[in-house]
């Protein structure tokens, strides 16, 4: 715990407290009641609820004390120097004791140095992380496989400050940068109305219909080379692998059920605003805050970063107001509700069938007392081809 604080209230209010309390499941200690006051302690984290509470329902309060950790911290607020040389001394610390503070990525291509972070990041190799904790080999084949632009990745940690070595891949011929071999399935089950077929052997031409999972167009094509021997006619069939490269596209029909129920939730801000500061060193973020932040919602967040002499330092202070908020029930009409369910598929629409031209469009409506139901049936025409590898038996 960070400290606790002393309350006093007058007596005439413990009843509501009492409630508070038992509502909320909070933590108070040492309550006494003496000539019409009550006073008790109050742990640091939940002061801020106490406080509110108090202000919402007209309880005259006052703090009598503090104690712990957070008078500590206040008094050596007063002493600047002494905090900076703390934080530069943690970040000593943390770098002499194997944790990553910063990350650089020897790449000029800002798309390959934002993909290594993300896969880094996916890895949960973060800012403050043990870099003892992570099978660096294990990320560096991650790096490899996830990232088609590098063929080399090498990690190395130096201090607080992990380092990747990327080697990206030099322009190459069209044919070698071919893979090999693949298949194009289908992803739909649907009916095949035009094909564009560059390499590859087909399998199933227009006007045929195909299964999800079929084999459209197959990488390993078969050839058959008739010849004359002794005026007898022989075949020479072989086989040769390829990547199918090409698109095929058709019609099919896809249904999707939206629902909507009467019942929905709004959330509703609060006009009261907090301000929440964060300190930034190099790649570290520490809080300068207690709390929880969950029921909060971020209403706008300024960063500064000093300079000295013109140069930025990498240390910034951010500065996030938040509010709280609460979901509201609302009950809507079956008009609202068939509304809000045609609202769904419209954003469907344009989220998701985009790529597609909607040659028809069935919908039926259903309703009892919970819920209103569209269903709606697409007929749809696109690609509906996927390239996929596959392994050469030998």
């Amino acid at each position: 715990m960070l400290g606790r604080i002393l309350i006093e209230i007058g007596s005439d209010d413990s009843f509501r407290l009492y409630r508070f309390i038992t509502e909320n499941k909070l933590t108070v200690k040492k309550m006494s009641e003496s000539k019409g006051k009550l006073q008790f302690y109050v742990p640091v984290e939940q002061f801020s609820y106490f406080r509110d509470f108090f202000e919402s329902s007209g309880i005259e309060w006052k703090k009598v004390s503090e104690q712990g950790t957070l008078t500590v911290f206040k008094k050596l607020l007063k002493k600047k120097g002494l905090i900076i040389g703390s934080i530069f001394s943690v970040i000593m610390i943390s770098i002499m004791s194997g944790r990553i503070v910063s990350f650089e990525v020897l790449s000029d291509n800002e798309a390959v140095r934002n993909k290594v972070m993300s896969v880094l990041y996916e890895q949960g190799i973060t800012p403050g992380c043990s870099a003892s904790e992570h099978d660096m080999t294990v990320a560096e084949r991650e790096l490899k496989k996830r990232i088609d632009e590098i063929s080399w990745a090498g990690i190395t940690v130096e201090g607080g400050k992990l380092i990747v070595d990327v080697v990206e891949f030099t322009d190459k011929p069209e044919y070698a940068q071919k893979r090999l071999p693949t298949n194009l399935i289908a992803r739909e089950d649907a009916l095949i109305e035009k094909v564009e077929l560059t390499d590859g052997m087909l399998i199933n031409g227009v006007g045929s219909a195909v299964r999800k999972g079929d084999i459209i167009v197959s990488g390993r094509v078969i050839s058959d080379r008739v010849y004359y021997k002794f005026g007898e006619e022989r075949h020479d069939i072989y086989s040769r692998y390829t990547r199918s490269i090409g698109k095929i596209y058709g019609t099919f029909e896809r249904t999707v059920t939206f629902e909507q129920p009467y019942i929905t939730e709004e959330k509703t801000l609060s006009d009261k605003i907090r301000t929440r500061y964060t300190l930034g060193i190099f790649d570290v973020s520490i809080p300068l805050f207690w709390g929880r932040g969950a029921e909060l919602s971020t209403i706008e967040t300024e960063k500064s970063t000093p300079e000295i002499f013109g140069i930025k330092i990498p240390i910034s202070l951010s500065k996030t107001k938040l509010t709280d908020y609460t979901f509201l029930q609302k009950e809507l009409s079956e008009r609202e509700a068939r509304q809000l369910a045609f609202n769904k598929d419209e954003a469907y629409q344009k989220n998701f069938l985009s790529d597609y031209e909607i040659k028809s469009r069935e919908e039926s409506l259903y309703s009892d007392e919970k819920v209103v139901k569209l269903t709606v049936k697409y007929k749809l025409y696109g690609l509906i081809s996927e390239e996929i590898d596959f392994f050469i038996d030998k």
